[in-house]
């Protein structure tokens, strides 16, 4: 198992993460997989002379990606449904953090 591997490692070296029950490690999985999968807009100004700043948002996870990757492990509907669920706690989550973290200090 994963997490006797972890309690190998020194302190320092272990992955940060939270710390989940195994019956979690697939969903887990599943949102860091589909992460690249979620769009992102882009915003920001230009000036006069090729000035610009910019700065890309990320999105939701969007649902078709979800049913794909459902699909490929050949989820059932209740398994989907519980995955599409808990990505979609765990999107607001991550945007949230996201949100704060872009705020200027």
């Amino acid at each position: 198992r994963f997490a006797d591997l972890v309690e190998t490692l020194e302190e320092d070296d272990r992955p940060v993460g939270p710390q989940l029950q195994d019956w979690l490690q697939w969903v887990w999985r599943a949102w860091h997989a589909l992460h690249a999968d979620r769009g992102h807009t882009i915003e920001g100004m230009a000036a006069p002379l090729g000035g610009m700043m910019l700065r890309s948002i990320p999105g939701r996870i969007p649902w078709t990606a979800i049913i794909r990757y459902a699909d490929w492990h050949e989820y059932g509907r209740e398994q989907t449904n519980i995955l599409m669920r808990l990505l979609g706690d765990m999107d607001k989550i991550y945007l949230d953090w996201w949100t704060e973290r872009m705020k200027p200090t």
